[in-house]
């Protein structure tokens, strides 16, 4: 895990898949410019968060969490790839 005065960064939980569905794979804006189409479906979104547990593992890759809301907001690479914006 990784803190700063406003965000958390850390490895996903399978548990994360709910707000990442909710407020990143399912929002066409969110994949607009991204190598990725969203996610339709509950069982869609469990499966990709499997995915994506399984690719942290290998890569260095993060959840971004908003700290004094605890609200998952987006998926970075790493933080040090510039400014975090609410999604």
């Amino acid at each position: 895990m990784i803190e700063t005065e406003s965000l958390v960064l850390e490895k996903a939980k399978f548990s994360d898949w709910t707000d990442m569905y909710r407020t990143v794979w399912s929002q066409p804006e969110s994949a607009r410019y991204m190598e990725w189409s969203i996610t339709t479906s509950d069982e869609d979104a469990q499966i990709r968060m499997v995915k994506t547990i399984a690719f942290q593992k290998e890569h260095d890759t993060y959840l971004v969490y908003e700290m004094w809301l605890s609200l998952l907001i987006s998926q970075r690479k790493s933080p040090d790839y510039g400014i975090y914006q609410r999604i």
